[in-house]
C-alpha cells in the first residue's frame, strides 16, 4: 500500500563463492526427512490436556496484529460451540510503542497524517474455518470488509469530508472527487480516494469497538491485554516451545521485564528513521498541514498573509512517495495551486515568482513515476495480439535459477511498442533522461491520462503488475488463469498474486540460486518493476512534476546526511521523511546469532527456526523478518538471499495473511490445549504428508517442457525483429510473425533467401542453440518456496486438534470455509483473488 524498501536484515560477507555453494538450500525439507518417530510422538504429545488460557504475545499492535486478533476471534465465533465444548481459552498480551489513540492504524495510517493514499483498500477477505452467517452483525465483522466500513463512514457526509480535505490536502481532494458516483452518494476503494490519517481515524475506533465485542461476549474464551508506550527489545529463545519478550516501557528503559508464552506473534511496526538528524530547519515528522506550516513559520518563511515568501528555499528529501507527502501541504501555503471544488488549479502565472522554490535531494534521482490505472490490462484494438500467454509466464517461474524478470522484460517492451504504435527502443522508460527530464516526461504522460489517453507509463505499470501476480498480458486475466488452473492445480491453485509473487522472490533469492550467479541484475529490474506499481496516484505525481515543468522545483544528488547539512548551511529548510531501517528494530537485531540468518530462517507458515534445533520454533513473523539479507559475492558483488515476502506494509497484504493465520493459530492453540508440546512441528509434518507425490508433480510440471522452448523461441524471434527493424510499421509486421514457428521460420528463410540481416540471424541462431534445459522443480522444492498456506490447504486442517493424526484427511472437507461472491478487483478491473494487491 505504501512505498517499501527491501532493506536487509544482515549483511554476510562471503570472501568466495564456494561459501554460498556450502550452504543448505532446502531447509524445511532436510528437518522433513529427520523425521523419524511416530507422528505425535514426535509432535511432543505428553498426554496432559491443560486447562489453562493458551498464551499469545504480540509484539506491535498496527494494522497487521489488530487484524489477527480479530480475525482470530471470528474464526472462534463462527466455531464457537465446538470450541468451547473443548474448553478452549485464549490470552493475547499486545505490546505496542505507540500511544492508545493510534492502536491498530499502524504507522502509515497514524490518525494526523494528511499524506494522500498512494492505493485502494481491500475488499471483504475470506477467512477459512468461517462463514458469512456464522458471525452475528459486529465490528467483527465489519472489519473484514475494510474498504466497505471505511467508505460507508466516509459517504454519511461527503460534502463534510471535502470541506476536511480542501484545508488538509488538495490532492487527496482531487482523489476523492473522482472517487465519489456519478449520484454524489458513493465512494470507490478501488483506487486510493482521502488521506492516510482518514483511513486511521476511521479504522482506530471500529478496532476499539471490535475489541469491546470481544470483550463483552467473548471473555469466557478470548481475553486481551494491551500495553502502551512499550518496546520489545529482545526475543529469548532458551526454550523455543516457549518463547520470551524482553519489554521496557518508553519512559523507563533501564527495567527491562521477561514475559513467556506459548507463542509469539511478531509484527513490529515499520521501523522509520530520520536520514538526516532533525534540527530547527530539519523536520522528519509525520506530514500533517498544520506541522508543516507551524514548521514554515518557526523558520520565518511565511509573509503577513500566512503565504510562503516568494525567497523561501525549501528541501525535500529523497524522490519517493513519501517525500511527494510534502509537496502538496507546503504548496497550499503558496499562490501556484488553487483550491477548487474537484481539487486544485495550478497558476503558471504565479509559479513564476517562485524559482527553484523546492529542492529534491537523492542519491538515485529516479523519481516515483504516476500511478496510471487502466480499466483493462492492455485492453487492445482490433486486429492487434498480445505476446506471452499466463501459461507461458507459469513456465518462466516454473525454472529453477532463472533469472524470469530480466527475461520477461523483452515481452513487456515488445506489448507496449506494438500497442503504441514504436520501435521498442523509442519507448520513454528506456531512454536515458536526468530527473528534470524524467518529470517532464511525466508531466506530459500526466496531461494524456487526464484526456483519457492510454500512456506509457500506465501500459508499462500494467505489464509489471500482471507479472507482479504470475499473469501473461490479457485485457483480463481470467479466463486465462482458470484454465491454467484446470490444466496445472497442483501448481496454480490459488497460487497467483500474493503467494506466487513470494514463491518467486524466494526461487530467485535461494541459496541454490546464488550458489550459481547473482542476483544483483533481477534485483536491478526489480526495483524498477516494484517503484512502477506502487506508484504515486497523478494527482499527486502531477502536482510535483508539474513543479518541476515550471522551474518550482530542482534535483540536487547527494547524500542525505552531508549535503542535505550542506544546503541547510546555506539557509535552506528542509523536509526529511523518515526511511525504513531495520536495524532501527530491536527485536529483529535481537534475533542475530539465534536463528538462520543466511538460509531461509522461516518455515511454511512463517515460523522462524533456530541454528540448533530442527524443528520451527512457536514465533510467527509478520514483520520485516523475511525480506532477505545482503550477501557480497566474490565475483558480482552485492546480493540478496532469503527474501520469501515483500510486502509488509501493504494494507491487503496485512488483512490477507491476517485472514490466513487467524485459523491456523486457533489450531495451534488447540493442540497446545491437547498436551501437544510441539504443534508447530507436529502441523508441518502433517503438511508435508499431504503434499502430491513426487511423480505426480512431476507429471504436471512435464506438460510445460515444450512451452518453455516455445517462448525462448519468441524472445530471441522478438529480439531479432527489434534490431532489423527501422520503423513501428515494420516492427509491428515483422513481430506479428512471433506468434507461430511456421510463421517465424517463413520470415528468417526469406531474409536468409535474400542475403538479408546476416549478421542478426546469426545471433538468433546462435540464441536458439542456447536454450537451456528445462529445470523445473521436484514437488518439495516447489513448496517450499511458499512461507505461507494457501486457503484450501487451510481449509484441509481442522479447527480443533485431532490426536489421531491424519489432519489432511478427507473426513474434514466438510469444514466451514467463508465464501463470498468475487468483489476482489484490483484497480485495472481484473477479477479474481490472484490479482489481490496493490494494484490500484
Amino acid at each position: 500500500m505504501f512505498e517499501q524498501n527491501y532493506v536487509p536484515l544482515f549483511e554476510e560477507h562471503f570472501d568466495h563463492d564456494l561459501v554460498i555453494q556450502k550452504l543448505p538450500t532446502t531447509p524445511h525439507a532436510a528437518a522433513k526427512l529427520r523425521f523419524a518417530l511416530p507422528l505425535l510422538a514426535d509432535g511432543g504429545d505428553t498426554g496432559v490436556r491443560r486447562t489453562d488460557a493458551i498464551t499469545h504475545g504480540l509484539s506491535g499492535f498496527g494494522r497487521r496484529n489488530s487484524l489477527l486478533v480479530i480475525y482470530v476471534a471470528a474464526v472462534v465465533l463462527a466455531n464457537k460451540t465446538l470450541l468451547n465444548s473443548k474448553g478452549l481459552k485464549l490470552h493475547f498480551t499486545i505490546f505496542e510503542m505507540q500511544e492508545e489513540k493510534e492502536a491498530g492504524s499502524g504507522y502509515s495510517c497514524q490518525t494526523t497524517c494528511d499524506g494522500a493514499l498512494n492505493t485502494g483498500i481491500p475488499t471483504m477477505v475470506t477467512i477459512p474455518k468461517v462463514t458469512d452467517t456464522d458471525l452475528p452483525a459486529s465490528d467483527i465483522k465489519d472489519l473484514m470488509d475494510l474498504a466497505q466500513t471505511i467508505t460507508a463512514e466516509l459517504e454519511k457526509n461527503i460534502d463534510e469530508h471535502k470541506t476536511v480535505l480542501k484545508e488538509e490536502n488538495l490532492a487527496a481532494l482531487e482523489l476523492f472527487v473522482k472517487a465519489i458516483d456519478a449520484a454524489g452518494k458513493k465512494i470507490s476503494p478501488k483506487e486510493a480516494f482521502t488521506t492516510r490519517g482518514a483511513i486511521g481515524r476511521i479504522q482506530q475506533p471500529k478496532i476499539e469497538n471490535a475489541l469491546a465485542y470481544i470483550d463483552a461476549n467473548m471473555k469466557d474464551m478470548i481475553t486481551i491485554d494491551r500495553r502502551f508506550g512499550q518496546v520489545v527489545s529482545e526475543l529469548i529463545l532458551t526454550n523455543p516451545q516457549k518463547p520470551k519478550l524482553m519489554v521496557h516501557t518508553i519512559r523507563n528503559p533501564t527495567v527491562v521485564v521477561p514475559y513467556e508464552f506459548d507463542f509469539v506473534h511478531m509484527s513490529n511496526g515499520t521501523p522509520w528513521a530520520p536520514p538526516v538528524t532533525p534540527g530547527p530547519m530539519v523536520t522528519a515528522a509525520i506530514p500533517n498541514h498544520d506541522d508543516v506550516r507551524r514548521f514554515l513559520a518557526d523558520n520565518n518563511l511565511l509573509d503577513s498573509s500566512g503565504q510562503i515568501k516568494t525567497t523561501a528555499k525549501i528541501g525535500v528529501a529523497g524522490l519517493s512517495l513519501s517525500a511527494y507527502d510534502y509537496v502538496p501541504l507546503v504548496l497550499r501555503y503558496t499562490s501556484i495551486i488553487e483550491p477548487t471544488d474537484t481539487g486544485y488549479k495550478i497558476s503558471e502565472a504565479n509559479a513564476k515568482h517562485y524559482p527553484g522554490l523546492l529542492t529534491f535531494v537523492s542519491h538515485s534521482g529516479v523519481p516515483a513515476p504516476p500511478r496510471h490505472v487502466d480499466p483493462k490490462h492492455f485492453t487492445i484494438p482490433a486486429g492487434l495480439r498480445l505476446i506471452l500467454t499466463t501459461e507461458e509466464v507459469h513456465t518462466l517461474l516454473l525454472q529453477k535459477k532463472f533469472d524470469w524478470l530480466s527475461f520477461w522484460k523483452v515481452f513487456l517492451d515488445a506489448n507496449v511498442a506494438r500497442f503504441l504504435g514504436k520501435l521498442p527502443k523509442d519507448l520513454q522508460y528506456r531512454k536515458t533522461m536526468d530527473t528534470k527530464q524524467r518529470m517532464v516526461d511525466y508531466a506530459r504522460q500526466n496531461r494524456d491520462y487526464m484526456q483519457h489517453k492510454q500512456t506509457e507509463v500506465g501500459l508499462q505499470r500494467s505489464g509489471y503488475w500482471l507479472v507482479y501476480g504470475g499473469q501473461g498480458f490479457y485485457a483480463d486475466p481470467t479466463q486465462a488463469e482458470q484454465e491454467l488452473v484446470a490444466k496445472a492445480p497442483l501448481t496454480r491453485k490459488e497460487r497467483a498474486g500474493f503467494l506466487m509473487r513470494r514463491g518467486s522472490l524466494a526461487e530467485v533469492t535461494s541459496a541454490a540460486y546464488l550458489a550459481v550467479s547473482s542476483n544483483k541484475a533481477f534485483f536491478n529490474e526489480y526495483t524498477v518493476m516494484h517503484n512502477c506499481v506502487t506508484a504515486s496516484p497523478p494527482a499527486i505525481q502531477r502536482l510535483v512534476a508539474r513543479m518541476f515543468e515550471l522551474g518550482v522545483a530542482k534535483f540536487v544528488p547527494g547524500s542525505f546526511e552531508d549535503d542535505v547539512l550542506k544546503l541547510v548551511g546555506k539557509g535552506v529548510v528542509f523536509f526529511a521523511p523518515k526511511l525504513l531501517d531495520r536495524k532501527n528494530n530491536l527485536l529483529l537485531m535481537s534475533l542475530k546469532g539465534k536463528v538462520e540468518e543466511v538460509v531461509l530462517g522461516h518455515t511454511k507458515g512463517r515460523f522462524i527456526r533456530t541454528q540448533k534445533e530442527t524443528a520451527p520454533v512457536h514465533v510467527i513473523d509478520m514483520g520485516m523478518g523475511g525480506q532477505g539479507t545482503t550477501v557480497k559475492r566474490f565475483k558480482d558483488g552485492d546480493s540478496i538471499i532469503g527474501m520469501q515476502w515483500p510486502d509488509t506494509s501493504f494494507l491487503d497484504a496485512a488483512a490477507d495473511s491476517a485472514a490466513n493465520m487467524a485459523p491456523v493459530t486457533v489450531l495451534l492453540s488447540t493442540m497446545t490445549q491437547e498436551g501437544i508440546q510441539k504443534p508447530a512441528e507436529h502441523l508441518l509434518k502433517e503438511y508435508d504428508a499431504g503434499l502430491p507425490s513426487e511423480e505426480e508433480f512431476d507429471k504436471e510440471v512435464e506438460q510445460f517442457r515444450p512451452t518453455w522452448k516455445e517462448v525462448h523461441e519468441k524472445r530471441a524471434f522478438l529480439l531479432l525483429c527489434e534490431s532489423v527493424a527501422t520503423d513501428a510499421l515494420q516492427y509491428l509486421e515483422y513481430s506479428d510473425k512471433v506468434f507461430d514457428s511456421q510463421t517465424r521460420k517463413a520470415l528468417v528463410d526469406d531474409w536468409v533467401q535474400n542475403k538479408l540481416h546476416g549478421n542478426a540471424i546469426d545471433i538468433y541462431s546462435q540464441a536458439i542453440k542456447e536454450i537451456p534445459e528445462f529445470d523445473p522443480p521436484s514437488a518439495t522444492e516447489y513448496f517450499e518456496r511458499f512461507v505461507d498456506f494457501s486457503p484450501s490447504e487451510i481449509t484441509k486442517f481442522p479447527i480443533e486438534s485431532v490426536r489421531t493424526g491424519g489432519f489432511m484427511k478427507d473426513t474434514f472437507s466438510n469444514l466451514k470455509r467463508l465464501v463470498l461472491p468475487d468483489q476482489s478487483s484490483d484497480s485495472q478491473g481484473a477479477k479474481g483473488a490472484w490479482m489481490i494487491g496493490s494494484g490500484a
